[in-house]
């Protein structure tokens, strides 16, 4: 039982003193920020200006559908009121998301 003990004591770590205080404990290694290329523009700029284009016409649809709701124009009971419009402004906001990617693409020196 002796022969237990003092291997389960000395198989603890180097670092675990009697008192446990902080000052015992190893030090720690900061994690190391990873190097990004932070002023260049992305490689595929059709694909970049195309996504910021698509999400801002996203935006103005739903931004239209909070406004439309906050007016009264649908109602709990017509269910396909919410869809149809926006399937409405999603056709009418389209010139939104080309004028968008379009500003994007000329601006990234496409």
């Amino acid at each position: 039982m002796a022969a237990g003990t003092s291997r389960a004591a000395s198989s603890a770590a180097p670092w675990v003193c009697q008192a446990h205080t902080l000052c015992c404990l190893p030090a720690v290694r900061r994690p190391v920020a990873p190097v990004l290329p932070v002023g260049r523009f992305p490689q595929n700029i059709n694909l970049f200006s195309a996504m910021i284009g698509a999400g801002t016409q996203i935006f103005a649809v739903v931004l239209c559908v909070f406004l439309l709701s906050l007016v009264g124009a649908f109602y709990p009971y017509n269910r396909g009121a919410m869809q149809s419009a926006c399937v409405v402004l999603y056709a009418l906001t389209a010139g939104i998301s080309g004028y968008v990617s379009g500003v994007w693409y000329k601006m990234m020196g496409g």
